[in-house]
């Protein structure tokens, strides 16, 4: 493997890198480490942060918030 290629995941979703998520998922009981893309989960906190009725301005916002903490933590 090249040092600049990316590893493939444990579940093999999605590559190892700066655009996944590496998170929890609670299971039929058992946590279970989920890789996603940087986007998907962005887009899956964001349906369940924002209000239905949000305007456009707030989703893109929040979307803004939701990469910032995601990436710093």
């Amino acid at each position: 493997m090249r040092a600049n290629q990316p590893r493939a995941a444990a579940q093999g979703s999605a590559p190892i890198g700066a655009d996944v998520v590496r998170i929890g998922v609670l299971r039929n009981g058992h946590y279970e480490v989920v890789s996603l893309p940087l986007e998907v989960y962005v887009a899956r906190v964001l349906a369940g942060e924002a209000a239905p009725d949000s305007p456009p301005a707030s989703l893109e916002s929040l979307a803004i918030a939701i990469r910032t903490y995601t990436a710093t933590n």
